[in-house]
């Protein structure tokens, strides 16, 4: 049995002996993701700077993490633990033929943590929620570990490419400094 198949195992049978845990993982798994979407989108609209470019280059990146996803798992197509495994707990629904790696929303999670942080360092404690939401998915039983760890790895790459792409449109389209005519000095 391989480590990730074991540490799957391991996070997916704590539901059968603490049903509290069953509890949060599904709440983690399947509903927080949107209350981190949630937090980026007040997080913009209440901040003092409201470029809506910086809104539209976030969800080009996300859509690119979308699609990045999905070029992975037909590369590397993995099945979900409950179409493999022979004992589990499984507390969400999902479709048998879905694919298991990378986890989307792992990934989207950890992106829109990335994001949040660039936003305002002392939100650091968003990467505990999008780690929070990588777990559940473990303790539901629709992702093995490395699914999850995958996806925290693509959606870094894509907060930090989604950042640092808005930057730099940022410093391209700053208005210059224009000195009126008036104090500017005749070429003759």
């Amino acid at each position: 049995m391989s480590l990730d198949v074991y540490l799957f195992h391991l996070l997916n049978n704590l539901s059968s002996h603490w049903p509290l845990v069953g509890v949060v993982g599904v709440f983690t798994a399947e509903v927080v993701v949107w209350l981190l979407l949630a937090w980026y989108l007040v997080a913009f609209i209440w901040a003092r700077h409201q470029d809506i470019l910086e809104l539209l280059v976030s969800a080009v990146g996300a859509g690119a993490l979308y699609l990045t996803n999905s070029v992975v798992s037909l590369w590397w197509f993995r099945p979900r633990p409950f179409a493999t495994e022979a004992t589990f707990n499984l507390l969400v629904g999902k479709p048998l033929i879905d694919k298991s790696f990378p986890s989307e929303h792992a990934a989207l999670a950890f992106f829109l943590a990335y994001l949040l942080v660039r936003h305002r360092r002392s939100w650091w404690w968003a990467y505990l929620v999008a780690a929070a939401v990588a777990l559940g998915r473990v303790v539901v039983g629709v992702h093995y570990p490395l699914d999850v760890l995958a996806g925290a790895v693509i959606g870094l790459i894509f907060g930090f490419f989604t950042t640092e792409l808005s930057r730099i449109w940022q410093l391209i389209s700053a208005p210059t400094k224009r000195v009126p005519i008036s104090t500017r000095r005749l070429i003759v």
